[in-house]
């Protein structure tokens, strides 16, 4: 229904274009959720420019340097989180890859919250797998 009502597309617009870091996690967490056991979810945000989205958030983050007194945890954790179970799709993958996610996310797994770890270590699995 969240596909057929376009919610999905509304989700990935928002992400696109919010300027609030409270929206940008929300919409991220959302994404996270309605993705996490629907292909036909997942494929949705890719074709949505949602994955885009995502990662330029993490490489955003990535850009104010490898302090993590200066990340955003929680906007951080929800865009690695959605990135994480967006992963699976190969077309999803594709795009992650394209955009130089291998690079960025390894920093991250030093950060001292065991979710945001599993997720980075999800991604790090499929970045690197063979294709």
């Amino acid at each position: 229904m969240v596909i057929k009502e376009r919610g999905i597309d509304a989700l990935c617009i928002q992400l696109r274009e919010a300027t609030s870091d409270d929206v940008r996690h929300k919409c991220a967490g959302c994404i996270m959720v309605l993705s996490a056991n629907s292909d036909a979810a997942k494929r949705a945000v890719g074709e949505e420019l949602g994955v885009g989205a995502l990662t330029d958030i993490v490489l955003k983050v990535a850009g104010v340097g490898r302090d993590p007194t200066k990340w955003n945890i929680p906007v951080l954790k929800a865009a690695l989180g959605a990135l994480a179970v967006l992963s699976s799709d190969e077309r999803n993958l594709a795009t992650m890859r394209a955009e130089g996610m291998e690079q960025a996310v390894e920093m991250y797994g030093r950060a001292k919250d065991d979710k945001m770890q599993a997720f980075v270590r999800q991604l790090t699995e499929r970045l690197l797998a063979a294709d």
